[in-house]
């Protein structure tokens, strides 16, 4: 399994480094697509949509009006509730770690955009939605094309499945897919909110 964590990781960060070298490696801005495309669809990773966010994201890190993750509440967001009585619980702390590692990547940031500025609330902010409120209007038909991508991936793996066992696509593919994207959260969130001495 740990084999499988790790190719799914040295996956993301080969398309990632694809992403962020196609003009300093000189290749084709199509050619570079089509590779961050590929290798981002087996990880079903939103390609062009993570690649556009991500660089606003670079672009605006520390702002909390424009940033694209791991936004602090403002405090008029804030409000008492009945999570304020069990926050420094460990049990109740240990549950929120374990939620935000489950489904941090895929639905709270890909789908729901959750820990985003607050600008985008009340608007579709989906990575796989083109007319998503974090997209440009000439970003749009990447998007599309990434969200084309995704099904085909989608259709492989039902192949998949079918011609071997969902036993054995979850235990090479779903485990590690879910394991990585978990040490992406962790790293992501301790890169973003950690204070040097």
């Amino acid at each position: 399994m740990i084999q499988n964590v790790l190719t799914c990781a040295a996956l993301f960060y080969a398309a990632t480094f694809i992403d962020r070298t196609g003009a300093a490696a000189n290749l084709l801005e199509v050619v570079n697509n089509l590779i961050g495309l590929v290798l981002h669809s087996a990880l079903l990773v939103s390609y062009h949509s993570w690649r556009i966010s991500h660089r606003k994201h670079d672009s605006n890190t520390g702002s909390c009006k424009n940033n694209a993750v791991f936004v602090p509440m403002a405090r008029f967001v804030l409000t008492s509730s009945w999570n304020e009585t069990l926050e420094d619980s460990p049990l109740y702390q240990l549950y929120r770690i374990a939620f935000m590692l489950v489904v941090g990547w895929m639905l709270g940031y890909l789908f729901f955009n959750a820990t985003g500025p607050t600008k985008y609330w009340g608007k579709s902010c989906r990575h796989f939605n083109p007319n998503s409120a974090i997209y440009a209007g000439r970003d749009r038909w990447m998007v599309l094309l990434r969200d084309i991508f995704l099904v085909v991936m989608l259709l492989v793996m039902a192949a998949l499945v079918h011609t071997f066992s969902l036993y054995s696509m979850v235990k090479l593919y779903v485990v590690p897919y879910f394991t990585m994207n978990a040490y992406l959260v962790l790293i992501t969130y301790l890169r973003l909110s950690f204070k040097p001495f």
